[in-house]
């Protein structure tokens, strides 16, 4: 209750202590300022990601809350920044997991409190530590695995930068961190769920030019509901490396990676086993005239068991933009198809494994099904309604790949595959839309319909879904 009242008494804080500049990418940025005008950069998923450097200026500090964003330390590039966010989310299913399970009518509350600090000491070492707080209230059947941590180290790592001029820089990280590659397909935080995704890992960035390559060891941490008590999953092993280009003239860029797991119990419709997998994958986007894109192909190798795992996923996101037509329209198509094992009899796996994808990198935000195993279809409309105000509204359409393999839910089997010949799993289609008041709170409501289909119907339970969430931030 204490956070919650805390949370609220920050929200009213009045607005002209608020920055109305500068807001998220959903929504529209504001006009260009003047040349005299200090438009601070927007906070990002990664808080870490952010640089408040530029306030050693104070003639750029417009706000009481820039005081906390740079505290000089006494020395030369010596300085501590502290930030912090809190969310609150109402959310209600009606046949919650289509009806099987335990249903809960009226909905329930998920807060989520998250603070840190961010120490620059000299040019050589950074110090980062983020605290979260997840609790969920009213839940009939009580909490998910994500749903509740009471208080735990979020995150707490340190960097060493071995070397840095003009040309390049090399940058080692160790420590508990948040990972977030690309469009979220296979690696990302995780922002949708009430517990955000870290690793215990070590990383190594080096940047020149437009490219940053970097490489990591990692174990994913397993939040527990308790105090203190987030531990690393021993049973799974994550590393890999990424070579990324960004050219922000031509506004896209170019991805190469691989990425390697080895999870000692892994279970797909064909049984449960040790996986020990390598993905290979490329990822291209950009914006050409009125068009924007964002391709990613990916090929899976390894061992299942005693078999061979080949598997494959390709996601597309192409954008028409009418950005001089009034509410400046995006008329958007998504399709994706990622495989799915051919024969469950046989030892060899074709299912893919998304690793650790954001649970609305395919689905949506009701991301009641994907990506294994599955082709989907999703035609959208964006609409800007003013300089705060984003809608987004669009219609998904999803299939089994394989006949012979189930449905997922993340790297979760749902159905299994054997009970049915269909091949058309459902759809949803959903309205959101995106407030930024200001530069600190943003506002979303969303609400999505999923119509089962046959092959859900004919592995009962199997009825509609409704969803429906409200969910309100606060950024410092």
């Amino acid at each position: 209750m204490r956070v919650t009242v805390t949370l609220l008494l920050l929200l009213c804080v009045p607005e002209c202590f608020a920055q109305t500049s500068s807001p998220s990418p959903t929504v529209p940025p504001p006009p260009s300022p003047s040349p005299q005008t200090f438009v601070p950069p927007p906070y990002q998923q990664l808080r870490y990601e952010e640089d408040y450097e530029y306030l050693k200026d104070k003639s750029k500090r417009q706000e009481w809350l820039d005081r906390l964003k740079y505290i000089q330390l006494g020395k030369p590039g010596w300085y501590l920044s502290i930030g912090g966010e809190g969310r609150l989310r109402y959310e209600t299913y009606r046949n919650a997991n289509f009806g099987s399970g335990t249903q809960d009518q009226n909905g329930y509350l998920l807060q989520r409190y998250l603070l840190h600090s961010d120490w620059h000491l000299g040019n050589k070492y950074r110090v980062f530590a983020q605290l979260q707080v997840a609790l969920i209230t009213n839940r009939n059947g009580g909490p998910r695995p994500t749903d509740k941590d009471v208080f735990d180290i979020h995150q707490a790592f340190v960097d060493y930068k071995a070397f840095s001029t003009e040309k390049d820089s090399l940058t080692f990280r160790i420590g508990r961190q948040e990972l977030d590659f690309g469009a979220g397909r296979l690696i990302s935080a995780n922002d949708s769920p009430n517990i955000r995704r870290t690793f215990d890992g070590i990383r190594a960035i080096y940047k020149r030019g437009d490219w940053t390559v970097n490489s990591h060891f990692a174990k994913l941490v397993d939040a527990r509901p308790g105090v203190f008590d987030d531990r690393p999953a021993h049973d799974e092993t994550f590393w890999g490396g990424a070579a990324i280009r960004i050219r922000k003239k031509a506004r896209g860029g170019l991805a190469l990676y691989y990425l390697g797991i080895d999870r000692k119990s892994a279970r797909f419709d064909q049984g449960s086993a040790r996986e020990i997998r390598h993905t290979f994958g490329s990822r291209v986007w950009g914006v050409v005239k009125q068009f924007d894109y964002n391709y990613e192909a990916i090929g899976q190798t390894g061992s299942f068991g005693n078999g061979d795992i080949r598997a494959f996923a390709f996601g597309t996101d192409t954008g028409f933009n009418l950005r001089k037509v009034k509410f400046q329209p995006r008329l958007g198509l998504q399709a994706s198809v990622a495989s799915g094992d051919r024969d469950p009899r046989d030892v060899d796996l074709q299912a893919f494994n998304p690793l650790y994808h954001a649970g609305t990198a395919y689905s949506g935000a009701i991301a009641l099904v994907g990506p294994t195993n599955l082709v989907d279809l999703t035609p959208s409309l964006q609409l800007y309604l003013n300089k705060k105000i984003r809608v987004l509204l669009d219609t998904s359409f999803y299939w089994r790949q394989s006949l012979n393999d189930g449905l997922y839910i993340g790297s979760n089997l749902l159905r299994v595959g054997s009970l049915s010949q269909e091949k058309f799993a459902g759809g949803s289609s959903s309205v959101q839309m995106d407030y930024q008041v200001n530069r600190h709170i943003t506002y979303r409501v969303f609400y999505s319909y999923f119509f089962a289909g046959k092959f859900l119907k004919e592995t009962p339970p199997g009825k509609d879904v409704d969803y429906f969430s409200t969910r309100l931030i606060y950024r410092f």
